[in-house]
């Protein structure tokens, strides 16, 4: 009985380190064609929470690869790739899901 217990224990803490080696599971993303950045001024941050807001609007948004928010600078620093998503588009959901309205830097 403990022999068999052991056999189980040992198969799944095998099976448990092949899944837990790095990139042993996960298979790698083509590298995008192109990542394009762009920095965007935010109107109407009021505190430090402002940017999880935007950070948070975009975490999840197919084409978004990076995207850096500060109340200090008043700013977004977005990295997309332009062929699954556009600079509007982005603008929008910053806007519809965070409130705040957008201007590119120059």
């Amino acid at each position: 009985m403990n022999t068999a217990r052991f056999r189980v224990a040992a198969t799944i803490l095998s099976l448990a380190q092949l899944f837990a080696a790095p990139g042993a599971a996960i298979a790698e993303a083509p590298a995008p064609a192109t990542v394009v950045r762009h920095t965007l001024h935010v109107e109407g941050m009021v505190g430090d929470s402002c940017p999880v807001l935007i950070t948070a609007a975009l975490r999840h948004v197919d084409g978004i690869h990076h995207v850096e928010a500060s109340y200090a600078t008043r700013s977004a620093t977005v990295e997309y790739d332009p062929g699954r998503i556009g600079l509007q588009r982005i603008r929008r959901t910053i806007l519809r899901q965070a409130g705040f309205e957008t201007t590119v830097a120059q």
